[in-house]
C-alpha cells in the first residue's frame, strides 16, 4: 500500500511539474507538496519504527491539512 501511495505521489509531483517550474503557483504547490511529502515520511517513522505516541495525532493532522491543501486547481 505505501508503495503505492509514493508512487501515486511522485505522479502527483510530476503533473504539477511539468506545468513550468517558471509560475510562482506551481512553485507554490511543489513547496507545499515537499512539505506533505516530509510530513508523510516522518509520520510513518514516528508512527511504525519508534512508535511515539504523541507524534501520531499531531502529524496525522497535518497530513489531513497537507491534503486538503493540495487539491487546489493551479
Amino acid at each position: 500500500m505505501w508503495t503505492i501511495l509514493y508512487l501515486l505521489m511522485g505522479i502527483a509531483l510530476y503533473l504539477i511539474w511539468s506545468k513550468g517550474t517558471a509560475n510562482k503557483e506551481v512553485k507554490a504547490a511543489i513547496k507545499i507538496f515537499s512539505i506533505q511529502l516530509f510530513l508523510n515520511v516522518f509520520w510513518s517513522f514516528a508512527f511504525f519504527w519508534k512508535q511515539i505516541t504523541f507524534v501520531r495525532s499531531g502529524s496525522y493532522n497535518s497530513i489531513v491539512g497537507g491534503y486538503f491543501t493540495n487539491n487546489q486547481k493551479i
